[in-house]
């Protein structure tokens, strides 16, 4: 079990500042030819090396242009991560409000290994009105599409405040410079949003009438 935390602690290397030092007790102790003894030298390398991962707050920024996504991950107002992709040919007829909620789904689903199970993880969004989603009890969203994203982000039990988009520099920035891979989907939204299709006979003029309109 302390080889594996050790292990988390070395991934996360770049953000503890001497952590060979602080840590040498503990991966003396890994070792076969030393006896297993856990002493007080090795209580205060553990809460040293948690302390320099978890003492500052961690605040996650979320942006959505018309055609993409924006996330970064600060600590102390200094970049831990970032990501951004494109909106899916169906994410862009989203309403604006819908697209900034989705974009603090992908955020958390991106921060995730640095968010999950820690304490006021503060969300930031440049759209005032969804900071009002977040104080209604999720049963009086009537907005299908927000209630899941909602649902969705409640695990991280999140935060948000609004930012000004003027101050909201890197997230904003990426969701107008998106990386270009290709994007499906989800699996749940393609049910909902197809299943008029699916399921209705609609004659074909009336089909080609409608796609030439919602390309409009």
């Amino acid at each position: 079990m302390l080889q594996k935390v050790c292990g988390v602690f070395d991934h996360l290397r770049k953000f503890i500042p001497h952590m060979g030092t602080i840590s040498a007790p503990l991966c003396e102790l890994i070792s076969s030819a030393v006896t297993y003894t856990w002493l007080p030298v090795h209580d205060e390398a553990f809460q040293k090396l948690k302390d320099c991962i978890s003492r500052k707050p961690l605040v996650v920024q979320a942006d959505a242009s018309q055609f993409g996504l924006g996330a970064v991950l600060l600590q102390d107002n200094k970049l831990v991560s970032s990501a951004s992709r494109k909106l899916t040919e169906h994410e862009c007829n989203y309403d604006q409000i819908e697209k900034e909620m989705l974009a603090l789904s992908f955020a958390a689903d991106k921060m995730k290994h640095f968010i999950y199970g820690m304490p006021n993880v503060k969300f930031q969004t440049d759209h005032q009105p969804l900071v009002s989603i977040f104080k209604k009890p999720v049963h009086k969203i009537t907005n299908n599409r927000l209630k899941k994203l909602r649902l969705k982000l409640m695990i991280y039990n999140p935060e948000v405040d609004y930012l000004p988009g003027k101050y909201m520099y890197l997230a904003d920035l990426l969701s107008r410079n998106f990386i270009e891979d290709p994007v499906e989907d989800g699996p749940e939204m393609v049910e909902v949003v197809h299943e008029v299709t699916a399921n209705l006979s609609i004659p074909p003029g009336l089909m080609s009438s409608l796609k030439e309109e919602t390309r409009d």
